[in-house]
């Protein structure tokens, strides 16, 4: 077995990017199989898996740990902000010039020297999740999306956006928080282009930078999750037409019934005996010891009474997509076709023509589940406006 190796990775806001190990800076990653870094930030370092003290940290930041070498993390961190402030306040080109020429060589060794004191000693002392592996995992994803540069319709941004809203699409990179919500439902960092909030109308103007966008949903997923989770079947076709058909209200319309369906879903004292003939909402007792909800996919998260059933859905569901994502991904090494967005219950691929043979394969993968196939609608476009693609359940 090779040797662990600790490094970090050298990101200077996107301008220059490397590897940090046995005291200086390189353009390839360490050799060695058995990896451990701080956190994903910056180029991928092939199929290898690599510890991740970010992870096993719950997303906290170095300072806020308490660690023994806080201290001296706290002072060569000062050093280094005080000359990154110098250059940006002399409005230096970073672009066109390298800031190693302008930033002592060992005072950038010196940061991430500590960094690497303070990676190893998180993974020596602090317990590693339940769901570590694939909180690693979907942190490696998330980072390759953030590399990614969205294309946008300038032009037609231009056009039909007032001046007022164009900042909407100012930032040009999808940067994900993974340990931003409770439940693990993927949320924004500051600065990230706002792709889980932006408004269906202005979806037309993100464009692929391959042939087409290729996105696959669920079909009423968190419906299926709680069937699954209490060991019932569900439809193979559209799940909200099938809570019709439950429905003794036989006047309510589609949407009327999708939106009784989720108010009586999330609401504890709320009582539908339509409903509760197939679904059982008791369910999340068996996952849920009094205090903590502990999901089938290995995420814990605190909880009483009246949010356990949300909570145990929403991030089972949530793992659901992600997991789903990173296989796609894996699949999809060294092609052209990429992920390219994860939003909410829905994995959107920037797909090329020439891999159009993988597509089947790609739909299985994402139809599969711990739980068993779950029903997804596919829909392909020009853009990212559903409303003018072709929609299909399969």
């Amino acid at each position: 077995m090779s040797e662990e190796k600790t490094f970090q990775y050298i990101n200077f806001s996107g301008v220059e990017s490397g590897y940090f190990y046995n005291d200086t800076i390189e353009d390839r990653p360490p050799p060695q199989r058995n990896l451990k870094t701080w956190k994903n930030a910056g180029p991928s370092t092939g199929d290898r898996f690599v510890d991740l003290s970010w992870v096993i940290a719950g997303g906290k930041k170095i300072e806020d740990l308490g660690l023994g070498c806080f201290r001296d993390y706290e002072a060569i961190k000062a050093a280094l902000i005080r000359h990154l402030r110098a250059l940006f306040y002399a409005k230096v080109d970073l672009k066109n010039n390298s800031i190693l020429d302008f930033i002592p060589y060992d005072v950038i060794c010196d940061f991430y020297n500590i960094k690497n004191i303070a990676t190893q000693e998180v993974i020596d002392t602090f317990s590693r999740p339940k769901n570590y592996r694939f909180l690693c995992e979907a942190s490696r994803l998330l980072e390759d999306i953030s590399q990614q540069r969205i294309l946008l319709d300038i032009k037609r941004i231009n056009r039909e956006v007032p001046q007022s809203k164009q900042h909407k699409f100012k930032n040009s990179r999808v940067r994900y928080n993974l340990f931003g919500t409770k439940t693990g439902r993927l949320s924004m960092t500051r600065g990230s282009f706002p792709i889980l909030t932006l408004p269906r109308e202005f979806r037309k103007f993100v464009i692929p930078e391959n042939d087409f966008f290729v996105e696959m949903d669920y079909n009423g997923a968190e419906a299926r999750t709680l069937l699954a989770l209490s060991g019932r079947p569900a439809p193979a076709g559209d799940i909200h037409e099938w809570n019709k058909a439950l429905s003794s209200e036989k006047h309510l319309t589609r949407k009327e019934v999708k939106q009784k369906f989720f108010a009586w879903l999330y609401n504890p004292s709320a009582i539908n005996i339509d409903f509760e003939r197939e679904y059982d909402k008791s369910v999340y007792e068996q996952f849920w010891d009094g205090s903590t909800i502990t999901s089938p996919l290995g995420r814990t998260m605190d909880s009483d009474d009246s949010h356990a059933l949300n909570y145990l859905i929403q991030s089972t569901t949530s793992d659901l997509v992600l997991s789903r994502a990173i296989e796609i991904s894996k699949l999809l090494r060294g092609k052209k076709t990429r992920v390219a967005f994860v939003i909410h219950d829905s994995l959107v691929l920037d797909f090329s023509k020439e891999d159009l043979g993988l597509l089947q394969e790609i739909k299985k993968k994402m139809k599969s589940t711990i739980f068993g196939d779950y029903t997804i609608n596919v829909s392909i476009g020009k853009n990212l406006e559903t409303s003018d693609r072709e929609v299909k359940s399969l």
